[in-house]
């Protein structure tokens, strides 16, 4: 991606690799239902793989829930923003009274998988929804781990790039900006400014992954339910826990993410941009045109 996109349009490659960003569905999460049960919940917080668990996943046949498939329908975030409220900061609203099965039903329904945020921020509220679904629990060194989510979340959330766009493109880049804002930072890592969210970030880390464990054990399913599992060892553990074939000549899938992600967010933020550009230009034409008009009609007048 490059600033000719802004000007002159996105590549064939561009759009090739990012669809989601330019396919992207109206669906009103408020009116959607769940049309297959919940299999696995892979519950690793976010930047521990969890792309190349959705690719895993998706290769093994499951219709799984990441961040991506929220981009491709934005107005998941219409719920997932009030959730985050009602979950964080005990703030229920008409939207989102409480979450529950039902709720999760709306922004989860057609899906059987889930890994990454925005969804995994409701691991407690999954797990119990959903108790005949298996979980895998990814962990990652917690300093490799802080960086990335730095450079992908704490450095987004200070760009006042993101924001304005995000106030130029209320529909789509706004909704966005705000769960980063509000959803991410302010509710799920209690901070109110970059500051606060470096602090507090390792701590989260630790109690996500104490929290499930804990949680788990209390049910009486951590040594049924809970696979801990290392990428490093490849398909077996994997795809015997979940009970399926090991798919034949295809590696266990190592996806970039740090670039997948940035490169979803930039292309988002072009879009907005030029979205928004359009429209003020469809504005201003009539006003242009009636100014060039009345300036040659007195140009000629003698």
């Amino acid at each position: 991606m490059s600033l000719y996109e802004l000007f002159f349009g996105f590549k064939a490659e561009t759009i090739a690799s990012n669809p989601e960003c330019f396919h992207p569905s109206n669906v009103d999460p408020r009116k959607r239902e769940r049309t297959t049960p919940m299999q696995v919940l892979s519950l690793g917080m976010s930047r521990t793989g969890t792309a190349s668990m959705h690719v895993a996943l998706t290769q093994l046949g499951y219709e799984t829930y990441h961040e991506f498939r929220a981009f491709a329908n934005i107005r998941d975030y219409e719920l997932w923003n009030p959730a985050n409220e009602t979950r964080f900061l005990g703030k229920p609203s008409s939207v989102c009274p409480v979450v529950d099965k039902a709720i999760l039903d709306k922004t989860l329904g057609d899906m059987n998988a889930v890994t990454d945020l925005p969804a995994v921020a409701f691991w407690a509220e999954l797990i119990e929804a959903y108790p005949e679904a298996k979980i895998v629990l990814v962990e990652r060194d917690i300093e490799r781990w802080y960086s990335s989510f730095e450079r992908i979340f704490i450095v987004n959330y200070e760009s006042m790039f993101f924001q304005l766009i995000g106030w130029l493109d209320p529909e789509r880049t706004g909704l966005l900006n705000t769960w980063l804002h509000n959803g991410v930072a302010r509710c799920q890592f209690r901070a109110g400014d970059g500051q606060e969210f470096r602090a507090n970030a390792r701590g989260v880390y630790k109690a996500h992954y104490a929290g499930i464990r804990e949680l788990l054990e209390r049910r009486g399913e951590r040594e049924t339910r809970l696979l801990e599992f290392d990428m490093s060892s490849g398909w077996g553990p994997l795809c015997r826990f979940l009970g399926k074939e090991v798919p034949e000549g295809q590696p266990f899938p190592r996806t970039n993410e740090d670039k997948m992600i940035q490169s979803k967010i930039k292309v988002m933020l072009i879009y907005g941009l030029r979205k928004k550009s359009r429209e003020v230009f469809m504005i201003l034409l009539p006003a242009i045109s009636f100014a060039g008009l009345a300036w040659c009609i007195w140009r000629l007048t003698p």
